[in-house]
């Protein structure tokens, strides 16, 4: 839904290799009060789109649900399980 924006992220430049984690932090934004419990996800792709690694949850692994957030609220959550395939490594940019 429109309710919820990603405001920015800070992830960090380096090599991943196979096996190994990126974490990195989101801001979300709640632009109205959110209506239901949303799960966001981020996904590690190469140059041609090819995806090596993935990590989908709700926000602080369901502890603060969507659905409580507030009207203008501002939430910060880290993605710690995006873990590079192991058959691959990238770069994150």
């Amino acid at each position: 839904g429109d309710s919820i924006a990603l405001d920015g992220a800070t992830v960090p430049t380096a090599d991943v290799n196979a096996g190994e984690t990126l974490p990195f932090t989101v801001h979300w934004r709640a632009a109205a009060k959110p209506d239901m419990d949303y799960a966001a996800f981020a996904h590690l792709v190469d140059e041609g789109g090819q995806g090596w690694a993935g990590d989908d949850h709700a926000p602080y692994d369901g502890l603060y649900p969507t659905s409580v957030w507030g009207e203008g609220e501002m939430v910060r959550d880290t993605f710690a399980r995006l873990q590079a395939f192991e058959t691959a490594a990238a770069t994150a940019r």
